[in-house]
């Protein structure tokens, strides 16, 4: 046995499914292209002397992006097993790449995948004359089944490199074309509106409204669950154990941070679990499906004339979750003005840490449901997305690269990929709710009640420490008519984590704001927009440097702050459109000669 196992092949052939499948790790799973942007590495089950390495796609032994030189110095430099996973489909075009290796006499092992999608599509190979004449050993499978893993597992222990006689006129792809039969694909009714220029749109508006409503409508799965979860993880347990410590004669200090430090403070999060797991399950359905890159696809050519392509369209989305993560499938792009735009405008996406906050804003308005509001809200983020984009082009300087991508066939998920993936993504969430939002809430409770001279006060926290911080910073919302110190105290907590903004609304004004429906739009707008975390914000600075990263979290200081004052005077005084607007058109005017770049389809 190998001391190392390399996956190597194009992207979405299956190398991470292989890869949790021998590893038994977490290597990202998706119907999308670029899914790895890094190498993860873990140990073969039941023998840890035996690494094992998921690579990200390649098409060729020449690097064009980030992904694929990581890839191919990896490649380069390893003396261990080369897995070549290969999608039946691609085999002849896939083999050019395989050959390069052999000539470089590295040990590859051919590993055919997806066998079913190509006989079903009425193409085929000849496996058994293959075997005969390939110049290195060939395994066939459905490599997401129990059987395919194993038939791949015993071709990896009894691997053997075949010794050919005239090796150099086996390496020709062409010469086993022959024993190939093509696919007959017919684009799908779904792509012929999906990728059409019009309908596409459509589609992709009436997907995420469906998505959006699911999680966030009076009528969908999410809030149903939550509006439960409030009454038996706040409300109830609150009186249970209030009742407790009054029998246990426990002390009023105690009493208090254990009803509003804790349950108060992590229920009113929790309760957003519902909601924010399934806006994950569907935005993981989607990706699995392969409409991600439908959509990257799509929107690539109004991204033409911007410093950015298709294929950060999938950073950007991932933001909905992390813009953490999102900042780190970056690294996978082209080159560094495409990184740096991709990250500058990642900030105009919602995280799912900013789901609380808003949510909680959205109980403040009567006029809106919580679904219509957070349509509302992630509406004009996708605006606010596409001025940053178009921002972003102008602050960072250079020549835009033209997309590069597979379109994956569109295929339903297995449930098993749906449910790992997700359960991935909202691990974190819990995780963080557990540790940094249980830190944040017991945090604002001692320092709401307890004074410079260390003096318990309860009832009012005027004086406190909190009250101090947050006065410190509350003048940033004079120009829109709020002069409480409490909001400014949301502002600081935000920026350890964006659910501390729902916490401190939670403890400090029991869960609504107590404004007018201007000031409370211009605050959700503020909070939408401003400052990442600091995790997010060390992701930048390990990713770009701290310089770049202290420009970007002030540049979203500053575009918050901006955007808070535009929309409180615009709700105020709607005739103000007729001057902002213009104000931005001229601004963002392109210049005569831009050309939009190639899109290539590969």
């Amino acid at each position: 046995m190998f001391s190392e196992i390399v996956l190597f092949g194009m992207p979405n052939s299956g190398k991470s499914t292989v890869f949790n499948a021998l590893t038994g790790g977490s290597a990202k799973v998706g119907n999308w292209h670029g899914v790895t942007v890094e190498i993860k590495e873990g140990f073969l089950k039941g023998d840890k002397c035996v690494k094992v390495y998921d690579l990200p796609g390649v098409y060729s032994l020449y690097p064009v992006t980030m992904e694929e030189k990581t890839a191919i110095e990896k490649v380069n430099e390893t003396k261990g097993l080369i897995v070549a996973i290969i999608e039946a489909s691609t085999l002849p075009i896939a083999l050019e790449t395989v050959f390069s290796l052999i000539r470089k006499n590295k040990r590859v092992l051919i590993a055919v995948n997806m066998l079913k999608e190509l006989n079903d599509a009425g193409g085929n190979i000849d496996f058994t004359a293959l075997k005969e004449v390939l110049p290195a050993p060939i395994v066939y499978g459905e490599f997401n089944s129990k059987k395919g893993i194993e038939s791949l597992l015993l071709a990896i222990k009894n691997y053997a490199v075949k010794k050919i006689d005239g090796k150099e006129n086996f390496l020709s792809a062409t010469r086993y074309k022959k024993y190939f039969t093509p696919p007959k694909y017919k684009q799908n009714l779904f792509d012929k509106f999906a990728l059409n220029k019009f309908f596409g749109y459509i589609i992709f508006i009436a997907v995420f409204i469906a998505v959006f409503y699911l999680a966030f409508g009076n009528y969908g799965v999410g809030k149903p669950i939550s509006d439960f979860l409030y009454n038996i993880l706040v409300v109830n347990l609150k009186k249970l154990t209030e009742n407790l410590c009054s029998n246990l004669n426990v002390s009023r200090f105690l009493t208090l941070f254990i009803l509003d430090g804790i349950i108060e403070g992590l229920g009113g999060i929790l309760i957003f679990l519902p909601e924010t797991l399934v806006l994950f399950i569907a935005l993981t359905f989607l990706e699995l499906t392969g409409y991600m890159s439908r959509v990257a696809y799509l929107f690539d050519d109004l991204l033409k004339k911007t410093g950015i392509n298709g294929r950060a369209v999938f950073s950007l989305l991932m933001g909905l979750g992390c813009t953490a993560v999102a900042v780190t499938t970056t690294s996978g792009l082209e080159n560094k003005r495409v990184r740096k735009n991709a990250v500058i405008s990642s900030g105009m996406i919602s995280c799912s840490a900013k789901i609380p906050a808003l949510m909680l804003i959205a109980s403040s308005i009567s006029r809106f449901s919580n679904f219509l509001f957070m349509l509302i809200i992630y509406t004009f983020g996708g605006f606010l997305t596409f001025f940053q984009i178009k921002l972003a082009s102008k602050l960072v300087k250079g020549e835009r690269v033209p997309l590069i991508m597979e379109l994956p066939k569109f295929r339903a998920p297995k449930l098993a990929d749906l449910l790992r993936e997700t359960f991935k993504s909202i691990k974190g969430f819990v995780i963080k709710i557990c540790t940094v939002i249980f830190l944040i809430s017991c945090g604002l409770f001692l320092l709401k009640s307890i004074t410079p001279s260390f003096t318990f006060i309860e009832g009012t926290y005027d004086g406190s420490l909190l009250y101090y911080l947050g006065s410190f910073i509350k003048f940033v919302f004079y120009p829109i008519g709020v002069y409480d110190w409490e909001i400014g105290s949301s502002l600081i907590s935000g920026i350890f984590a964006k659910e501390g903004v729902a916490t401190t609304i939670i403890s400090l004004y029991g869960g609504k704001l107590p404004y007018t429906f201007e000031r409370v739009m211009a605050l959700a707008v503020f909070f939408y927009v401003y400052t990442p975390c600091i995790t997010a914000l060390a992701v930048v600075s390990q990713n770009l440097g701290f310089k770049f990263m202290f420009k970007f979290a002030l540049l979203q200081f500053l575009e918050g702050l901006i955007l808070c004052y535009l929309t409180y005077y615009i709700l105020l005084y709607p005739l103000l459109l007729l001057v902002v607007l213009p104000i931005i058109f001229f601004i963002f005017k392109n210049k005569k000669g831009d050309k939009p770049a190639k899109l290539l389809i590969l």
